[in-house]
């Protein structure tokens, strides 16, 4: 067990969580080393979520629950739960995931050694029975190691919110969060521009994918988004996510990536097509094995072409 004197604080944001909060809440509590708070959000559920954290609460005097007036949705919901921690290190944790024994633990002891503002373990998935399916959740979505520049992250984020701890000054540093980007996206960004995003090569979550996960999932019991609702949501919150980089002090790599994106947003008469874009954006290694995105941002002389201006 590790001899550290820091704080520690998980914070959770539950919805309709009842199914399987119990196996997770027990999973933290039974950790090897000890957190000293479970601040728990509830954001309006309406199954028995909050009956099923009253009773944990009744047995350890660790966790603290606190209820949404209103539904905020998940973004909200963290950034509160993170401002109200009281650790100096913050794990993040999903309603339905289950924590291997050592997690806090490892990671703690990690950040003595490293002091990185966020770092991120990997995962293994999970189904809804507690079955392995796949045993490197970075693997599992699709990237063969993560990504470790801000120019890529912007694009593309591959840390997941329920893998991470944060410092408690790093927290301060990235809040505000933006209103469009997924919280875990955005703070990865924050982590890398500052140089404080460390990954930790080993799965310490079971991630459990099931028909209502709030991102992963097919999330049955919520109407799905036409193509076009889902295009027009993901192109906003890419220009929201723009315009916070943009805002962030220092010299954040992505800001020239992000400036381009706006100018193209704005532009009355474009070339510029998202699909397009992220279509080649996909092969770049491909068009440009020898050479960084980064690099080639700086070649671009025609900045009315946007991102066309280099394939």
């Amino acid at each position: 067990m590790s001899n550290s004197t820091l704080s520690v604080s998980v914070v959770m944001a539950t919805y309709n969580g009842e199914k399987f909060l119990a196996a997770q809440l027990d999973s933290i509590i039974q950790q090897t080393m000890p957190a000293d708070e479970v601040l728990i959000i509830d954001d309006c559920s309406t199954d028995g979520t909050v009956e099923v954290i009253r009773a944990y609460q009744q047995l350890h005097g660790n966790i603290r629950l606190l209820l949404n007036s209103s539904n905020q949705g998940s973004n909200r919901t963290f950034e509160a739960a993170l401002h109200s921690s009281k650790g100096d290190l913050i794990f993040i944790s999903d309603q339905d995931d289950i924590w291997i024994a050592n997690k806090i633990e490892t990671m703690v002891n990690d950040w003595e050694m490293h002091r990185a503002g966020l770092t991120c373990s990997d995962g293994c998935i999970i189904d809804q029975y507690g079955v392995q399916r796949a045993p490197s959740e970075l693997e599992f979505w699709g990237h063969k190691k993560p990504l470790n520049t801000q120019e890529s992250l912007f694009l593309v984020n591959c840390y997941s919110g329920h893998n991470m701890m944060l410092s408690k000054d790093f927290i301060r540093l990235a809040q505000p969060f933006p209103a469009g980007p997924v919280y875990d996206h955005w703070l990865a960004v924050v982590a890398c521009g500052l140089g404080q995003l460390r990954h930790l090569p080993i799965a310490l979550t079971q991630h459990r994918i099931h028909d209502h996960n709030q991102v992963n999932g097919a999330n049955k019991s919520r109407p799905r988004k036409s193509k076009r609702a889902r295009f027009k949501s993901s192109r906003n919150a890419l220009y929201q996510l723009a315009n916070a980089v943009i805002s962030l002090p220092g010299e954040q790599p992505a800001k020239p990536l992000a400036k381009i994106l706006l100018k193209q947003a704005y532009a009355p008469r474009t070339i510029f097509s998202f699909t397009t874009f992220f279509h080649l954006l996909r092969l770049r290694k491909f068009l440009f094995p020898s050479d960084s995105l980064k690099k080639q941002l700086r070649r671009i002389k025609n900045y009315s072409l946007g991102p066309l201006g280099y394939f």
